[in-house]
């Protein structure tokens, strides 16, 4: 009985795991034990011996796994040392790695602080959580270079069946994928053909999607979609549902075959879109979806979009409604944002022309701060509308129909003149008869709509250095809807700082706060350099990085309004650094200086002259 023991014990602790593993670049998968004296080689032996509830430790260094990652068991998969963990599939061909981790059919899941890169070819993806489940988080990870292409975000994808995705959440099952987090993660430099570089659709009810950083995407940033057939997923429960997008930052997502949105509510019901950046992009946001309601499934709709920051995209702010003839977005609240000379027109990311044509005469035939499509039942308030000289502030496009369409407390502006900003030529507008391009008081004439908006310059500190904050004396200052919904405004503004001061909400994302501006901090988890400053602002000679704080290892990115770079720096055991910026190969005009720090990122823009 004494020998049996031990060996029942062997077999038991054999078949069911380790409670703890460790991978190192210098372990062996033959010989090596999982322990930390004694690693594996790979991630894929380490989480293949890891028991179900274990933590998978993963030394620094590159990683040239053999196979995907696949994780069907709860696991926790984290970075552990100050070295980045990088996952490279650069080495196994085109085509090779149909995703690089897989999280299929289990619970209990996170991913942390792990790099995804190079993994090229039709229907790649980095990270892939789907069927069913919940709880799965992926946090502090980096997925770099996913594509069909590799690092090149101007070529235009064979046909539509060209798709990719650094990350992609698909329920495909009657059984939903619940509790999903995506947090501080890092996407950049994704040729994703017709795909997103965040998807997430299907049967998945109730996400997050919170403090990434996504840019440089030869498509849509993030996506939200629902009524896909090719998910596999019943048609009642096939849409994305009751999800929160907060505090992304998300620029140059720019498609050579679509108009392409940093973020794009596509099909989906009852989502949060809240406190987001996005510019340089296609478009700022777009709500509508594409394909026709399931059967049994919800008309689209739902959604509470509050302040976000939209300025400087390409085509559009925003588009609300579909492009779908029979359906129409519902029930949808846009309050408290902030858009701000969209329609640019520029050429991002290299690419010239959307389906042939010139991106900025796409920009003249669709384009202005915010469009209406399908709608049959949208509210409008308290939003900043700040039109480029000669473009639209509010456009209803012809061909369309909007019905129960709210609109008031809004601010409009335009630099020259505010008249005919607001065009509903050719467009069922409300069961009206209005048509044509009106002054914002014409509008109210016409519709009866907007009669208490304001109109003027809204009072911005510095919209020149993109500080959208509102000084003391802004036009825009309490002259938001005098009842205030906490829901449709939120409790906080874009900042985090309380939402209702002095008795009413201010117009546009930003609040006025008593005493300073933006007193209040963002999340902490959300700063990644306390008291950052960069200055001057506007500059000619140099840029001055004050951190903060001691930073041990970082790097310092500049690229043009094209996204192609500049310049790069490291930066060791500094608090402080300045950069010569009079050998840069950019004319005059706007940069963006970003700086990497323990993979997590933060971008600025600066004015040079």
């Amino acid at each position: 009985m004494k020998k049996i023991i031990p060996s029942l014990l062997f077999v038991f602790f054999a078949c069911t795991g380790y409670s703890q593993v460790y991978v190192a670049v210098t372990g062996n998968d033959v010989t090596g034990t999982g322990t930390s004296a004694n690693p594996y080689k790979t991630i894929v032996k380490g989480v293949q011996a890891a028991a179900a509830g274990a933590t998978v430790y993963v030394s620094g260094g590159t990683y040239n796994e053999v196979s995907e990652i696949y994780i069907s068991k709860a696991l926790t998969l984290q970075k552990t040392g100050s070295t980045e963990v990088i996952v490279n599939a650069s080495g196994r061909g085109t085509g090779s790695f149909k995703y690089m981790v897989g999280i299929v059919n289990t619970s209990n899941v996170t991913i942390d602080g792990i790099t995804f890169a190079n993994n090229i070819g039709n229907g790649s993806k980095g990270a892939w959580v789907l069927g069913s489940g919940s709880n799965i988080t992926i946090k502090n990870c980096s997925f770099e270079n996913i594509g069909w292409v590799s690092n090149n975000l101007s070529s235009i994808p064979p046909n539509s069946g060209t798709v990719t995705n650094a990350i992609k959440v698909e329920g495909n099952s009657a059984t939903a994928l619940t509790n999903i987090t995506l947090l501080d993660n890092n996407v950049e430099n994704c040729a994703t053909g017709w795909g997103e570089a965040v998807t997430i659709t299907g049967n998945v009810n109730g996400f997050l999607v919170d403090g990434n950083m996504i840019y440089d995407i030869a498509n849509i940033g993030i996506v939200v979609a629902g009524n896909y057939t090719s998910t596999g997923a019943p048609s009642n429960v096939n849409q994305a549902r009751n999800g929160t997008l907060i505090g992304n930052e998300v620029h140059h997502c720019m498609s050579a075959v679509a108009n392409s949105a940093g973020i794009y509510l596509d099909g989906a019901i009852n989502i949060r879109v809240e406190k987001n950046e996005v510019y340089q992009s296609g478009v700022g946001i777009s709500v509508g979806g594409e394909q026709p309601t399931g059967v049994g499934a919800t008309t689209p709709g739902g959604h509470v979009i509050n302040n976000n920051l939209i300025y400087n995209n390409v085509i559009a702010g925003a588009y609300f409604g579909t492009n779908l003839a029979g359906n129409a977005i519902q029930n949808t609240k846009i309050f408290n944002n902030t858009f701000y000379k969209n329609r640019t027109g520029a050429v991002v990311n290299g690419v010239t022309t959307i389906n042939g044509v010139a991106v900025g005469t796409a920009a003249d035939n669709f384009g202005g701060e915010v469009h209406l499509q399908n709608i049959n039942g949208a509210t409008f308030k308290n939003n900043i509308v700040y039109a480029s000289n000669n473009k639209k502030a509010l456009v209803a496009l012809s061909g369309y129909s909007v019905a129960s369409y709210a609109s008031d407390y809004n601010l409009y502006y335009r630099d020259g003149s505010t008249t005919f900003i607001i065009d509903l030529t050719g467009t069922s507008f409300n069961g009206s008869s209005a048509t044509g391009s009106y002054s914002p008081a014409q509008f109210t004439t016409q519709t009866t709509l907007d009669a208490n908006a304001a109109v003027g310059a809204p009072g911005f500190v510095n919209a020149g250095s993109f500080d959208f904050a509102l000084t003391s004396s802004a036009l825009a200052k309490n002259k938001g809807d005098v009842t205030y919904d906490s829901n449709a405004s939120g409790t906080t503004d874009r900042d985090y700082s309380t939402r209702k001061r002095d008795g009413r909400v201010d117009i546009g994302c930003y609040e006025i706060q008593s005493g300073a501006f933006r007193t209040a901090t963002p999340k902490e988890e959300e700063v990644i350099l306390p008291a950052f400053s960069i200055y001057p602002n506007p500059a000619s000679d140099f840029v001055n990085i004050n951190f903060g704080k001691q930073v041990a290892d970082a790097v310092i990115r500049i690229t043009d309004v094209n996204g192609r770079l500049l310049m790069v720096k490291n930066v060791k055991s500094a608090t402080f650094e300045r950069i010569d910026i009079r050998s840069l190969k950019a004319a005059t005009g706007l940069v963006t200086v970003t700086i990497v720090e323990n993979r997590s990122s933060n971008s600025f823009k600066v004015l040079i002259r």
